[in-house]
């Protein structure tokens, strides 16, 4: 099952908000770990993410890091990605609770 969602996830990464969450009964939350200078997708395409999440009534978190382009590395000796590994580590516990 988890394969299956994380397959899903990704098949839909480039998609819009709209079609990649037509409905939440069966997906995670949303957590957006985005760097406000990607240049292949938008930061405003993180917060149309965590917006279409809300708008069906579920959670969702965007965690913007300035500076960051899409793929930023999570060396663990700079803040930013000591707190990206932190947010997904806490969103992952909790989705298993």
């Amino acid at each position: 099952m988890l394969n299956a969602t994380l397959r899903l996830l990704t098949s839909r990464a480039t998609s819009s908000p709209r079609t990649m969450l037509p409905e939440r009964s069966h997906l995670p939350p949303p957590l957006a770990l985005h760097g406000d200078a990607d240049r292949v997708i938008p930061i405003t395409a993180g917060a149309a993410l965590v917006e279409r999440a809300h708008a069906l009534g579920g959670p969702a978190e965007l965690s913007p890091y300035p500076g960051a382009a899409h793929v930023f590395d999570f060396d663990q000796t700079r803040a930013d990605a000591r707190d990206a590994s932190d947010r997904a580590l806490s969103c992952i516990q909790n989705q298993l609770k």
